[in-house]
């Protein structure tokens, strides 16, 4: 008679599986069986297959892989085009953050330079589409230990939420902070079984390189210093922030000696004037943190939740009689929501896709409610309350993974991408006043070489110049940036410009320039394209 039970022999190639059960022999992965291995890691593979087809397809359904994918968008890939072409940030052109995003995108605007623009940016995408895929796999990853209910509710929520993915989907700055948190919290963990200092020196890192794409990196920065001094004393805390300086003196640092002034008053200065959100209030905001227009009472329902979320595992501390800060590192998960969403709702600046920047905060603390939930219910109903929880919430998920897909920003209205790019092919040099618009016409790279290329940033331009120390500066800057842009507009073969021409920056002198010196050849949508006569 067989034996019920199988039993286990270990040989070079792997694991051997014997018994009623009928396993033939399987590979093993760090020692242990691949079918123990699969059934740990399930959750964490569907969360990243989830959250990678979610990013990528509404780009290739829409066909904007290498499109319009927002103003910024253009501006951070501008600026890799600029610094391959021998121009500094800061020194000769604005930059309104750190230079981390132009030397990251220096590799593909080089790519765009020998093929195209559209496939040098949109290679740029897919690697964000990959960012994007990794943080969703690091929240399921952190929630794994958790439980099934926590792995697939928070990294699912990661991997759907339109809040999450709206900056994933293009080149924009919260996407790098989010995976850069999310290593950092990963590495912490690593640190946290094996004290050796490579692991807090990498946390320490992550967070640096953060700070050198975007400023707003310093608070979860901050909150993550205190985990480390709390949790590993402070001779982790010294090697953490050791890690944190090293990484943005090497990004940062030649750009600031090529320039310091200049990049002090654009990176600092400039943002701390900005006041672009001053009249979005709080309803408002809240409603970009869900990603779509919901009712009000369904909006502080979901505020509700996320409290709740933010303050269970600390009345789980209370309960189980816990010490506060060393126990759970929920509790620091939820101090990051805090930290992060308070800055977001009381910013001067504020635009639809800032909640990214606490979107993973808030799918861990959400993951980690799931988790109390079930160990609750698993009291009350044994294995069957666990998988309800799980159940419900993945049901739940499926409205926010109907919205999520949608493409935001929307492609241009009308404009063939296409028809605009063939249009100016002839033509070496195509000004346009935005960067974006050059993509379109992929006709950056070759303008930026003439010198007739757009503004890299327009409207950082204008926050630096409503910095000036008197009004009649600032407007004496301003005429002279136009005179400027006249002046490469009057030398260029061709202009790919939007409509209506005031709503796009365009001045009267430069109107004028346009219908005396060229001809309407095409109108698509929101863009036209004007030919020298």
């Amino acid at each position: 008679m067989e034996e019920q039970n199988p039993t286990r022999r270990k040989g070079s190639a792997g694991a051997v599986l014997i018994g009623s059960t009928g396993w033939e022999r399987l590979p093993s992965v760090a020692g242990k069986p691949l079918r123990s291995v699969v059934a740990g890691w399930w959750t964490v593979a569907l969360v990243g297959a989830v959250a990678f087809l979610f990013r990528l397809l509404p780009l290739t359904n829409s066909h904007t892989v290498g499109g319009f994918r927002g103003y910024d968008d253009g501006v951070h890939y501008a600026s890799g085009v600029y610094l391959i072409s021998g121009a500094l940030p800061y020194r000769d052109f604005v930059l309104v953050h750190p230079p981390g995003i132009s030397v990251l995108m220096a590799p593909f605007a080089w790519i765009g330079s020998i093929t195209s623009d559209r496939l040098g940016i949109g290679l740029a995408r897919i690697l964000f589409v990959m960012i994007g895929t990794a943080s969703a796999v690091i929240v399921a990853s952190l929630l794994r230990s958790r439980g099934v209910a926590a792995t697939l509710i928070g990294g699912g929520l990661y991997a759907v939420w339109t809040v999450a993915n709206i900056a994933e989907r293009s080149i924009m700055l919260s996407a790098l902070l989010n995976v850069c948190l999310l290593l950092a919290l990963l590495l912490l963990r690593k640190y946290e079984n094996d004290r050796r200092a490579r692991w807090a020196l990498l946390a320490g890192a992550m967070l640096g390189l953060g700070l050198s794409f975007k400023l707003w990196a310093i608070i979860p920065l901050v909150v993550v210093a205190l985990f480390a001094v709390v949790r590993f004393g402070r001779r982790g805390l010294v090697t953490f922030l050791g890690g944190a300086t090293s990484l943005v003196l090497v990004v940062v640092g030649p750009f600031f000696l090529a320039a310091p002034q200049e990049m002090f008053q654009e990176v600092v200065l400039a943002q701390l004037g900005r006041s672009d959100g001053l009249r979005k209030g709080i309803e408002l905001r809240l409603q970009n943190f869900v990603g779509s227009p919901v009712p009000d009472i369904l909006l502080w329902s979901l505020v509700l939740l996320v409290l709740a979320a933010v303050l269970a595992p600390w009345l789980s501390a209370i309960l189980e009689r816990q010490p506060f800060l060393k126990s759970d590192d929920a509790r620091w998960w939820s101090i990051l929501v805090v930290a992060q969403s308070a800055a977001l709702l009381t910013s001067a600046s504020f635009f639809d896709h800032y909640p990214n920047f606490s979107a993973p905060a808030i799918a861990l603390t959400l993951g980690a409610l799931a988790s109390w939930l079930a160990r609750i219910s698993g009291r009350r109903a044994g294995r069957a309350g666990p998988a309800m929880v799980a159940i419900i919430g993945v049901a739940l998920l499926a409205p926010v993974g109907v919205v999520g897909f949608s493409l935001k920003p929307a492609p241009l209205k009308g404009v063939s991408q296409t028809a605009v790019a063939s249009a100016v092919a002839k033509y070496q040099c195509v000004w346009s006043p935005y960067a974006y618009m050059s993509i379109v016409s992929n006709s950056l790279t070759r303008s930026v070489a003439k010198g007739c290329g757009p503004l890299v940033d327009y409207s950082g331009v204008k926050m630096i110049i409503g910095r000036g120390p008197k009004e009649s500066d600032a407007v004496s800057a301003l005429r002279l940036t136009d005179q400027n842009e006249e002046t490469k507009l009057a030398g260029a073969d061709a202009a790919v410009v939007g409509v209506p021409h005031s709503r796009y920056l365009i001045t009267k002198g430069m109107d004028q320039v346009l219908r005396s010196q060229f001809r309407l050849t095409m109108r698509r949508g929101a863009l036209e394209v004007w030919v020298r006569r």
